[in-house]
């Protein structure tokens, strides 16, 4: 299995109060990994497999974590088709936080119209892992 270690933060609007919290949910789009467009690669020190889209779902008491991941050759042309990686994550939401399941409090926090995602990536088969920021805008 295949063990995520996140932190997500999604947006809050102007409140009128210190308890109001914007409603969070629905469908959001990937627009960035680590603060540039996609496509970008999943591990920033290769070339192999680039990340070419991606969905956010937020459910009730779930995140649903979609990557589009485009196999490419040595020479970056993309081989093959995309393929999805898929993740569910536990969460609860306490105020403006997110506690991701596995986690501990204070995993994520709701801050705007957005989500962030911090993944640390499992090693690839070459011994690469990493830490992306993952950008979701609404749909």
């Amino acid at each position: 299995m295949i063990r995520l270690t996140i932190v997500a933060a999604a947006g809050l609007a102007a409140c009128t109060g210190s308890t109001s919290v914007r409603p969070f949910g629905g469908t959001y789009a990937l627009a960035t990994v680590n603060g540039s467009p996609v496509p970008q690669p999943e591990y920033p020190q290769a070339i192999n497999p680039m990340i070419v889209g991606g969905v956010l779902t937020v459910g009730p008491d779930t995140l649903y974590f979609v990557l589009s991941l485009q196999p490419v050759d040595a020479g970056g042309h993309a081989a093959g088709d995309a393929v999805p990686f898929e993740s569910r994550i536990p969460y609860s939401r306490r105020g403006d936080s997110l506690e991701l399941e596995g986690e501990g409090p204070g995993a994520g926090t709701i801050l705007g119209s957005n989500v962030r995602l911090v993944l640390i990536t499992p090693p690839s088969s070459t011994g690469f892992s990493a830490l992306n920021t993952y950008l979701f805008t609404p749909r």
